[in-house]
């Protein structure tokens, strides 16, 4: 991980042409940053900055990715395999995997609600009241909704048409399509109207990506959010899609190996995934 100047950031995005062409970028220099110098990663398959800007009064942490090919986003499983006994810091599973980039997942297996898809393989169908993110082997963000699949056949079969390679079950859906969504006022999971620390994956187009968590600040110590007030800063972000993970203590964003938000307590929690991003560097060219 290298780090530079605010002002420099900019150019480094229009450096990497093949990967950030066409696309608007989540970073503007005029934000209210927290430091001076942005860090990032860049080779020719993957791009990421990653900062900590005040908005709308909150501190915002934000990871925006750029990745040549959509099999560059990938979720880990602690243990590897779905119901593994075993919880690991995100920090450590970043490391396992060789990330150059990774967030906190769903907490699969901190409760039973959801639907876990892993490797394109059912495990766990227990929809209830969740809305569901699927990402598909374009590395598209796809959503249903409670009462739109009912039955383990239709879930399957959803996952053959869409060539779904995993799901998340926490949520809810805050952006579909550059719109915001109206979710459920008393939704099962997340203790939306309260303040919390947030943990948000985003889009903005083909292999293009933001992470986000919202957590106490540094200095000013900038309170945590409602989920609707992470919704306000998500559509004044302008990203194509957004879908809440677990937060609180949970909500983390890993640069390589280093932690790049403030955690809950001062400390990591043992998790049961991540979700992540690699470089199609081989390693010996890695940058």
């Amino acid at each position: 991980t290298c780090a530079l100047p605010i002002s420099e950031i900019a150019e480094l995005i229009d450096a990497y042409p093949a990967l950030t062409g066409g696309k608007e970028s989540f970073f503007h220099t005029d934000a209210d940053f927290r430091k001076e110098n942005i860090y990032y990663y860049a080779d020719e398959t993957i791009l990421t900055c990653t900062w900590r800007e005040i908005l709308q009064g909150h501190t915002c942490t934000f990871s925006e990715v750029y990745v040549a090919h959509p099999s560059q986003f990938r979720r880990k499983l602690a243990g590897d395999s779905y119901g593994s006994p075993i919880q690991k810091y995100a920090s450590e599973m970043a490391r396992e995997t060789n990330s150059v980039v990774a967030m906190n997942g769903d907490f699969y297996k901190f409760r039973a609600e959801g639907v876990t898809v892993y490797n394109r393989e059912l495990y766990r169908f227990n929809p209830n009241k969740l809305e569901l993110c699927h990402i598909d082997r374009l590395g598209h963000l796809n959503f249903t909704y409670a009462g739109d699949i009912t039955t383990e056949e239709d879930m399957k079969q959803y996952i053959r048409d869409h060539d779904i390679l995993f799901t998340l079950a926490f949520g809810p859906v805050l952006v579909e399509n550059y719109e915001p969504h109206d979710y459920a006022p008393h939704y099962l999971l997340g203790q939306i109207e309260t303040r919390y620390s947030r943990s948000v994956l985003c889009t903005g187009g083909d292999c293009h990506y933001l992470l986000m968590t919202i957590n106490h600040g540094y200095n000013p110590n900038t309170p945590t959010v409602t989920i609707a007030e992470t919704q306000e800063i998500l559509l004044a972000k302008k990203v194509e899609n957004a879908y809440v993970l677990d937060g609180g203590q949970t909500a983390e964003i890993i640069m390589q190996d280093r932690v790049s938000n403030h955690i809950d307590f001062d400390t990591e929690r043992t998790v049961s995934d991540i979700l992540y991003f690699v470089t199609a560097l081989p390693e010996d060219e890695e940058q």
